[in-house]
This record gives C-alpha cells, sequence and structure tokens, in this order.
C-alpha cells in the first residue's frame, strides 16, 4: 500500500505543471468584469451576446433585437467602431460595395507568452440572407491590430432559433500566439452595406492556456519513466 500511495503522489507531483497550465479562463457566468463592451453587448444564457441592432429603433421589419439598451457603434468614423478594436476607420470595410456600417465588440488586454493558446466558441445567428438582404455581415477577431474573420452570414446554413433565420451553430476558434507581450483582443460583429438587418455573435467558454516549458515536459517524461520503473519493480515483488 505504502508503494502504490508513493506512485499517486509522484504522478500528481509530475502532472502538477500540466495541470496549471490554464492562465485565464471566462465562461462569463459572473459578468463581464475586465472587459470591455462596445456597443450592444449583453449576457444571455451564460454566454456573451453581441448584435448589430439598433436601441432606438425597430430594425427588421418591426423586430426589437437590441439586448443592452446600448446602439451599436457606428463603423468607418473617427471614435467608431474600429477605434475600441485598435484599428483605423474602414478597416472592417470590404470593397466600395461591402462597407461596415455598424457593430459591436467585446475587448480585453492579455499579457502572453509565445506559443500560448487562444480558444473560444462562437455563434452566428443572422437575418441577412439572400432573400432579405446582402448575406456581408460577419463576426471577426482582432488580435494587436489583425483582423481575423470568424464567418459571414452566408455561412450561416442552418436554421436558426428565436427571431433570426439562420445561424452557423456553435464552432470552435483557435489561435496560437507566436510571440508574447501585451496584446489587444476583440471579438465582434459588424453590419455590411445596410443598417436595418441585424445579425448576432454569441461567444462562451474563452481561454488562454499556457503552453509547459520544455523542462516541464522533460520532467513529466522522466516522472512517467519512474512511476513505471516502480509498478514494474512493485510486480516482480
Amino acid at each position: 500500500m505504502k508503494l502504490k500511495a508513493l506512485i499517486s503522489a509522484l504522478a500528481l507531483s509530475f502532472a502538477a505543471p500540466f495541470a496549471a497550465a490554464a492562465s485565464f479562463g471566462d465562461t462569463f457566468d459572473s459578468g463581464l468584469s475586465g472587459w470591455t463592451a462596445l456597443g450592444d453587448v449583453a449576457i444571455v444564457d451564460g454566454a456573451v451576446a453581441l448584435t448589430t441592432a439598433s436601441a432606438s429603433f425597430e430594425d427588421d421589419i418591426g423586430l426589437a433585437l437590441n439586448l443592452s439598451g446600448n446602439e451599436a457603434l457606428a463603423a468607418g468614423i473617427p471614435d467608431g467602431l474600429e477605434h475600441g478594436l485598435g484599428l483605423s476607420p474602414g478597416a472592417l470595410d470590404g470593397d466600395v460595395l461591402s462597407q461596415a456600417t455598424e457593430g459591436s465588440a467585446l475587448v480585453r488586454t492579455f499579457s502572453v507568452s509565445a506559443g500560448d493558446r487562444l480558444s473560444f466558441d462562437w455563434m452566428l445567428s443572422t437575418l441577412d440572407t439572400a432573400s432579405s438582404g446582402f448575406g456581408l455581415d460577419f463576426a471577426f477577431v482582432v488580435i494587436d491590430g489583425v483582423r481575423i474573420d470568424l464567418a459571414a452570414a452566408t455561412s450561416a446554413s442552418l436554421p436558426g432559433s428565436g427571431p433570426y433565420a439562420t445561424t452557423t451553430g456553435w464552432k470552435s476558434f483557435e489561435y496560437v500566439f507566436a510571440s508574447g507581450g501585451q496584446i489587444k483582443l476583440g471579438i465582434g460583429i459588424t453590419d455590411v452595406a445596410d443598417y436595418a438587418i441585424s445579425s448576432r455573435l454569441d461567444i462562451d467558454n474563452f481561454a488562454i492556456t499556457a503552453v509547459p516549458e520544455p523542462e516541464s515536459y522533460a520532467m513529466f517524461v522522466a516522472g512517467l519513466g519512474l512511476i513505471g520503473a516502480l509498478a514494474r519493480s512493485r510486480r516482480r515483488v
């Protein structure tokens, strides 16, 4: 029994660096503490929901889709949506016929190391379909001034729920940081080419996970070898 207890203690000890690897996680169950909300951002059913909907008039032929009472922020102007994301005005535009008009985002600054992994779950729901709009609304991530698109409204091919016509369903985003330092992160959604046809982005299970140092891997491998040797020794006794 003493040897069994020793093996268990060693296993926990060698696994400790890996169990402690997660440096930040947020399921948003306690709200948006530490985050900056730009535009229409609210907690809905334990996740964060961001919309392109107006608070002052009804978009989408009479549907009131704004969740927070805050207006979606105008895009393409000084101090607008792009400014809050650390982008230049117009940085969310496509070509001359697909210019971003308004949207919402969630922003936060983090300290990361090279190799750290960012991950979160997301779902885009929209009324911007081929039959009712242009299908150009899109969700995106901004990491230190670099925009990475998650999906456009045309990617929402599943039947939607509630007022939204279509959805992508829940998907996962992952990104590995190539270098360390302070980074500004934004996650958002924007209307494109119109103000009246709304889309929504849900976010949950946000995490930045630290990668164990090489010496931690070496210790872990050595520990597995020691545990195996102890187990074999016990069987021979």
